[in-house]
Order: C-alpha cells, then sequence, then structure tokens
C-alpha cells in the first residue's frame, strides 16, 4: 500500500474501531514515530530483527516519564492495528499482557 493511499485508510480504520475523532491524531503521531524508529534502527546498518526493533522502541517508551499506561496502550493500539489490520503482517500479535513479536523483559510485561 503507498503511503497517500496508507492514511485515509488508517485513519477510517480508527474510525471503524471506535477511537474518537479527536484522537485519532495522536494514534497517527505514534504510528509515525514508530515508523521514524525503526527506520532509524534499520539505519544504523544492523538490521535487526523487526521484533527486536519492536522491543526496543516499547523499552524506550516504558522507561519516558511523559508516557502514562493509556498512552503506551494508544501506541500498542495503533503499531497492532497498523501492522496487522492495515498492512496485513503477520509478525505481530500484541496484547495487554505483553507481546508476542518480542520478548519484554518482565518489568515491561508487568507494566502491560
Amino acid at each position: 500500500m503507498k503511503k497517500h493511499e496508507f492514511w485515509p485508510a488508517f485513519l477510517l480504520l480508527l474510525k471503524e474501531k471506535g477511537v474518537s475523532e479527536k484522537a485519532r491524531p495522536w494514534y497517527r503521531r505514534h504510528l509515525e514515530a514508530w515508523g521514524s524508529f525503526r527506520r532509524a534502527k534499520r539505519s544504523e546498518g544492523q538490521d535487526p530483527e523487526i521484533g527486536a526493533i519492536l522491543q526496543l522502541y516499547l523499552e524506550k517508551l516504558g522507561r519516558s516519564p511523559q508516557f502514562a499506561d493509556w498512552q503506551i496502550g494508544q501506541v500498542l493500539d495503533s503499531i497492532q492495528w497498523a501492522h496487522s489490520d492495515s498492512l496485513s503482517a503477520a509478525w505481530i500479535e500484541i496484547g495487554r499482557g505483553g507481546i508476542s513479536a518480542a520478548e519484554l523483559t518482565a518489568p515491561q510485561a508487568a507494566r502491560w
């Protein structure tokens, strides 16, 4: 799916998921931040597996005092919905008890 097709489809998906119109821009921002983080990690030359990148990203957010649990929930939802619903990616399956794409350490997993 091309970028100009993705965002309208993602915003429609958010509407279908019951996300309020006011919150939808935040889901997009979370997804854009994830994309930037993912590209930066891949450009470091190591080309780590996507699950490992996701684990690093969630650990980074988990250490940030700027993110409340509900905001991390938005991040998790936006990543899961974009990749599993919009992009049909098989590598991601996120739950509030942790993630199966990349095992979180016990402290992070306990947070969700």
